[in-house]
């Protein structure tokens, strides 16, 4: 019988919601119930004991997390969230991400987050301040003085797509450049093998080992990839970026991830690889007024999308002043 009345009540309209999700409705009784029972017990003990002010985390919608921020709700404790990547632009992003109605205060990196959220009536009870990102700042960390070889290098950044095909083009569009090198470092959750082809060029080194990208953001000349969180990095430190949309895939995601458009952003986003193509020989025999477009849409979309602080200190300070101020008028 409950099964019974498990299925009328996901039968909603002319949709059978529970054929649909029939596989997996034991994995929510099985585990993620109990689970969340779990937690929610762990974090009403740590609670009582600890005494906090704020429950803050980095995920809305992760059990653990969740499960510390319905405990404190129950003992009237303020939560917050500290985001720690960026959601997307439109509304259906919020079924990933999940809704912000367990949270009092969401820290986030700029405009276009603070309108999301503000955007979604489920979210409404959720005070929203724009602080920035303790992962992007102004300070130039990794970033240092070019080597004076004059050779021009790109840096490319796979992401767990492989990209075969978009690496491709890069090596035939700068096989006949003079000077140039291309360096792709692979994502952690791809073997560094699929890309042995490309090792055989002699204009080409392919890095599979562990490390964070910004490591390698120096002497890069121009960094490309699809949608690789990193551009954001290599945008800020003043290395020209160049994302490549060729399928609808891709350029639906760079869209809806960060808000970037080839309509808007013409020269930073490219769906034709012909315009790869003269992006790259007009770098290389530095043509400066495409430089300076390219410069000009990046510092214009970061400033969009980020609010940039000086340093990962200055971040936090907001953080704390804000917490600081709501715990005075508690």
């Amino acid at each position: 019988n409950s099964l019974n009345d498990i299925e009328k009540n996901l039968k909603i309209g002319n949709i059978n919601y529970f054929q649909i999700y029939e596989d997996v409705l034991s994995n929510i009784w099985e585990f993620v119930i109990p689970q969340s029972e779990l937690y929610n017990n762990l974090f009403n003990e740590a609670l009582t004991s600890m005494k906090p002010d704020y429950v803050i985390g980095a995920r809305v919608r992760r059990l653990f997390e969740r499960a510390s921020f319905v405990a404190a709700r129950t003992k009237n404790i303020k939560t917050g969230i500290v985001l720690h990547s960026t959601f997307g632009t439109v509304i259906d992003d919020f079924y990933l991400t999940g809704h912000f109605d367990l949270i009092n205060d969401a820290f986030v990196w700029g405009k276009n987050h603070k309108n999301m959220i503000e955007s979604d009536k489920l979210s409404r009870n959720c005070n929203v301040h724009v602080v920035g990102s303790v992962d992007f700042t102004k300070e130039e960390t990794f970033y240092s003085e070019r080597r004076k070889d004059g050779k021009f290098r790109i840096l490319y950044a796979a992401t767990s797509k492989g990209e075969l095909n978009e690496i491709n083009c890069i090596v035939n569009a700068a096989q006949k450049l003079p000077n140039t090198e291309i360096i792709v470092k692979t994502h952690p959750n791809v073997q560094g093998n699929i890309y042995n082809k490309f090792s055989k060029s002699s204009k080409v080194k392919v890095v599979t080992e562990k490390r964070q990208i910004e490591t390698m953001m120096s002497n890069i000349d121009l960094f490309i990839s699809t949608y690789s969180g990193s551009h954001i990095y290599a945008a800020i430190q003043g290395v020209p970026i160049l994302l490549l949309a060729f399928n609808s895939f891709v350029e639906n995601d760079l869209r809806e991830i960060y808000g970037l458009s080839h309509a808007k952003y013409d020269t930073i986003v490219t769906t034709k690889r012909k315009k790869l193509v003269k992006i790259i020989n007009d770098l290389v025999s530095n043509k400066n007024s495409t430089l300076e477009i390219i410069m000009k849409q990046q510092e214009e979309y970061i400033n969009n999308f980020i609010y940039l602080q000086n340093s990962e200190k200055d971040v936090i300070n907001g953080i704390s002043k804000i917490l600081e101020l709501e715990k005075e008028t508690k």
